[in-house]
């Protein structure tokens, strides 16, 4: 088995890497000629549960389950964590890039997803690309298991004939109304695009929107429901515009709406600029910083009134995340995380007053409610990894722990972690809390 890769990623390790030079590194080296090491042997007892998921109604949480042989098996468990149902074969997936379904980082993850009506799961699978020079590729396609018949079926595949670099399909998502699929196209050197396509299309047809600078991603659904469900559908995502590389970034929200036939309202609906930044309240000047913006982490509110996300001048550094709040009604986006020196990640609304979010907290994650007014932030909790999901009602979430290299405790089923929020949703938009402190439980 083979891995791929572009001539630019041998010339950069032949430069940082100097004892691979002596290996036989080589600028000119043929794509898919870098053998992948060794894996460790399979030890069945030596397992990490990873990627949780919630359905819609709260009822069950998809997981995968990872192995030291970089095999992931899609199973089923209900929202106790009790009694998990293997539903799938274990595949070997990231042969030469990482499954990573953690939410600290600057670009989409890797994700299961169920559908809005709880019957599927949509899941990453192994896709191979075969070149003329008989070289070899493993990429991603998705594909949704059903969980009421069992059968696995393709959503979003490549064509047999590829020519386009973006070789992994990753970060599924359905509109509320189950009518479009959208999903996160990747290259080897980074480069993404957002793919988008009605479900009744053929799986191979899926192809990414145009992208000039190949730099979108985070892309998320606006909720919809009635009679106009279709027409209303809108997919919102991040894309950076930068004309050369001596250029300052801009940083942008744009709107997409496959409903509607002449595209009206489709197209950007918000920017700022990397100047706008540095003159705002988290455009830190320092010595030796320099100013990138980014956006991330895009959620809509349970009305499509607002959209909340992550900006930051500093991607690599989590401590620097904040949360802004875009109004559909302003057209304008303001600051809603407090000026307090914390970073915020991984905005999600419990009502169209506050936000959950976390925040870094040394090797742990803080699980935080904001208030959108106030700016003011209340601790939850804290979990272990920023791997993790919140049920519907916002009342628990799930989490994955950090990878163990001893065996699984066999008196519990799984490895993930609930920690119990005390939010108790009363309807869909309104959102109440205890005072009883958060507890944390592992069934």
């Amino acid at each position: 088995m083979r891995v791929k890769f572009e001539r630019r990623d041998y010339l950069v390790i032949c430069v940082l890497t100097i004892p691979l030079l002596i290996s036989g590194c080589r600028a000119n080296q043929k794509p898919g000629s870098a053998e992948i090491p060794p894996l460790p042997p399979l030890n069945p007892e030596i397992y990490n549960d990873v990627n949780p998921r919630f359905s819609p109604d709260g009822k069950r949480i998809a997981f995968l389950r990872e192995t030291p042989d970089r095999r992931l098996q899609l199973h089923l468990i209900d929202s106790e964590l009790e009694r998990p149902q293997a539903v799938l074969e274990s595949e070997r997936l990231g042969l030469d890039r990482p499954y990573s379904p953690t939410s600290a980082r600057y670009c989409s993850p890797d994700s299961l997803v169920w559908s809005p009506d709880n019957r599927l799961v949509a899941f990453e699978r192994s896709e191979w690309f075969d070149f003329d020079d008989g070289e070899r590729l493993p990429g991603t396609g998705l594909w949704a298991y059903d969980t009421r018949t069992g059968r696995v079926t393709p959503l979003a595949l490549h064509p047999k004939r590829y020519f386009d670099q973006l070789y992994y399909y990753h970060s599924p998502s359905w509109s509320p109304n189950g009518k479009y699929f959208s999903f996160i196209a990747e290259g080897i050197n980074g480069q993404r695009r957002v793919g988008i396509k009605p479900v009744s299309q053929p799986p191979k047809d899926a192809e990414p929107l145009f992208d000039d600078s190949e730099n979108s991603d985070w892309a998320t659904w606006k909720p919809s429901s009635g009679l106009n469900a279709i027409r209303e559908s809108a997919l919102i995502y991040r894309q950076t515009i930068r004309k050369n590389a001596s250029l300052p970034v801009t940083e942008t929200l744009r709107a997409v709406r496959p409903g509607n036939p002449d595209g009206q309202k489709s197209g950007e609906i918000w920017r700022i600029s990397q100047s706008e930044l540095v003159k705002s309240e988290i455009g830190l000047k320092k010595e030796g910083f320099s100013v990138v913006p980014r956006i991330g982490h895009l959620c809509w509110s349970p009305t499509g009134k607002m959209i909340a996300f992550t900006l930051t001048p500093d991607p690599n550094d989590f401590n620097l995340y904040q949360i802004w709040a875009w109004s559909s009604s302003t057209k304008q986006a303001r600051r809603v995380s407090p000026p307090d020196g914390r970073g915020y990640l991984a905005p999600v609304w419990i009502d169209e007053r506050r936000i959950g979010a976390i925040s870094p907290k040394k090797d742990k994650f803080a699980v935080i409610s904001l208030s959108v007014e106030k700016r003011i932030s209340r601790t939850l909790g804290v979990i272990e990894s920023a791997d993790f999901d919140w049920s519907p009602d916002k009342s628990k979430i799930v989490y994955a722990v950090p990878k163990q290299d001893s065996p699984v405790n066999p008196d519990f089923p799984t490895t993930l972690k609930i920690l119990e929020t005390n939010l108790h949703t009363t309807s869909p938009w309104k959102t109440e809390m205890s005072e009883a402190p958060p507890k944390e439980r592992k069934l």
